[in-house]
């Protein structure tokens, strides 16, 4: 199956565009988040790119499995969700 983005539905903001970028590219929404908003700041062009982003993106069609990549300690991600050391 291929790689593709979708918006999420767990970590939602308003669209859900930054989160789905975030599994996209394994890295935290929050980078993307402040992308946007300094588009908005110096160009204003931010906000069109979100509006966009949000109605071109699809869903995700499986919402609650981790597609980001913990795997730092030699363990898959199912490995990791399971340990519950991100509850800590």
């Amino acid at each position: 199956m291929e790689k593709r983005v979708y918006k999420s539905v767990k970590d939602r903001k308003i669209f859900g565009v930054c989160g789905g970028l975030g599994e996209y590219f394994n890295i935290d929404p929050m980078i993307f988040r402040l992308g946007f908003v300094i588009l908005v700041l110096a160009f204003g062009t931010g906000i069109m790119a979100y509006i966009v982003c949000g109605l071109v993106m699809s869903d995700d069609p499986e919402p609650y499995k981790d597609k980001r990549n913990y795997d730092n300690n030699g363990y898959s991600n199912d490995d990791y969700v399971n340990r519950d050391e991100y509850r800590q």
